[in-house]
């Protein structure tokens, strides 16, 4: 065997990779950015902070936050809570010290609780190795090949046929057969193909370098040509039989397989819708991971201005959606408070009691004790519509993909009797 220039669908192949770890940088930097926000926050609330003693109610298990009270240098008791997101945090109780900040004594964290804003980076950073991984192991197969072609050492006479790809297995395949091997019988070994230079008709006959079983590397010749495997060979049997005819590898496309360019030729579709559409699902999916963002760092706040109480329930009104709007009233400091809360746990009756938290800067802010923080109908919409705005795009990019690339195979069937594996399309018709 001859190395030969790779081409354009292999290089395509070795390259894919490089996309997805900008697509990876992109999450990466999104995450980093919504992390820098609450470290920004935490610097300018504490760049000027006091540890003082505390005393620390058992932590609430569902909402994870924590309830503090302190005494001020004036001596006044004040009732704060912070929100423990590690399970170390959650096991505090009893006397603790934390951080309080000079300019707003209601501004408090735990000593553990102090954020870099590169804390976060290298647990980002490791989902880089994926597509990098990727790129690397792909570089070092086709490498392989390369010095396998290159070798001095014995070939194999093996007969060969093309499997189009099918719903258990997505890629074009290509099965090896023994010399002698009849009609009817089943293959050795199959490799998963990057390119096929032309669209053979039957079985025909293949020059083998390496190891033709389960697992192993196989450089493949058919003709003046060079195979291309996107890795080791498959490791499970497959069952497609050797096919009844027998012919040479074709040299150029068959007559059947090239109809030219005139009429008879299908228009050659574009890529480019179902491009657009993945593009449209991965903005939805970037502004839905910023939306989930947001809403903890929110919640995040609003849990550590808030104070657990014990309201009464005045009035059940009639809501439509899951949550039920209920009116309460509870004593804040001595005085008598008024609010609505929205009810995810079941419609109580009037003149019960519920557990809730209410925001000490609004009071007529409150929600059930145990949730993550108020709930939010406008942010729980928007999170439905990007839902089904990701799940459409997905599902219309990929059936658009589908049939823009079985076109395309169509038409480079028709016109120049090849077709190129290096994409996906569908079965040859």
């Amino acid at each position: 065997m001859t190395r030969q220039p790779h081409p354009a669908p292999v290089l395509r192949y070795l390259r894919r990779p490089l996309w997805w770890v900008l697509g990876v940088a992109a999450f990466v930097l999104l995450q980093f950015g919504a992390h820098a926000r609450a470290v920004a926050s935490d610097a300018s609330a504490f760049a000027d902070a006091a540890v003082v003693p505390a005393v620390a109610a058992p932590v609430d298990p569902d909402s994870g936050v924590i309830d503090l009270t302190y005494q001020q240098p004036s001596g006044e008791r004040t009732a704060v809570a912070v929100y423990a997101p590690s399970f170390d945090e959650r096991t505090v109780v009893g006397p603790v010290d934390i951080e309080v900040s000079r300019s707003d004594p209601r501004a408090v964290r735990l000593l553990t609780d102090e954020r870099g804003y590169f804390d976060e980076m290298p647990y980002l950073l490791v989902l880089l190795l994926v597509p990098v991984a990727s790129y690397v192991m792909r570089r070092r197969h086709i490498g392989r090949l390369d010095a396998l072609v290159r070798a001095d050492q014995a070939s194999y006479a093996m007969v060969a046929a093309v499997v189009a790809p099918g719903r258990l297995h997505p890629r074009w395949q290509l099965c090896l057969y023994p010399v002698d091997a009849r009609p009817g019988s089943r293959p050795v070994c199959a490799v998963e193909l990057v390119w096929l230079p032309l669209l053979p008709d039957g079985a025909f006959p293949v020059e083998v370098k390496g190891e033709p079983r389960p697992f192993g590397i196989v450089a493949l010749r058919a003709g003046d040509e060079l195979l291309w495997p996107r890795g080791r060979a498959l490791g499970y049997a497959t069952k497609h039989p050797r096919p009844n005819g027998l012919g040479p590898f074709p040299t150029e496309p068959s007559a059947n397989g090239r109809a030219g360019s005139g009429d008879g030729a299908p228009a050659r579709p574009s890529l480019w819708p179902a491009r657009a559409l993945r593009i449209a699902f991965l903005v939805a999916l970037a502004a839905y991971l910023w939306l989930v963002q947001d809403m903890s760092w929110r919640d995040e706040q609003a849990l550590e201005r808030s104070q657990p109480a014990t309201a009464t329930v005045v009035a059940v009104g009639d809501s439509p959606s899951t949550n039920f709007e209920l009116s309460v009233q509870y004593d804040r400091d001595g005085r008598r408070e008024s609010a609505t809360l929205l009810a995810q746990s079941g419609p109580p009756h009037a003149g019960e009691q519920v557990r809730i938290r209410y925001d000490v800067t609004d009071p007529g802010t409150v929600w059930e004790a145990g949730l993550s923080g108020p709930p939010d109908a406008r942010d729980d919409m928007i999170l439905l519509v990007l839902l089904a705005t990701m799940l459409g795009t997905f599902v219309a990019s990929v059936l658009t993909r589908r049939q823009a690339l079985a076109d395309l195979g169509a038409h480079e069937l028709a016109v120049a009797g090849r077709v190129d594996l290096g994409t996906l399309p569908a079965r040859p018709g």
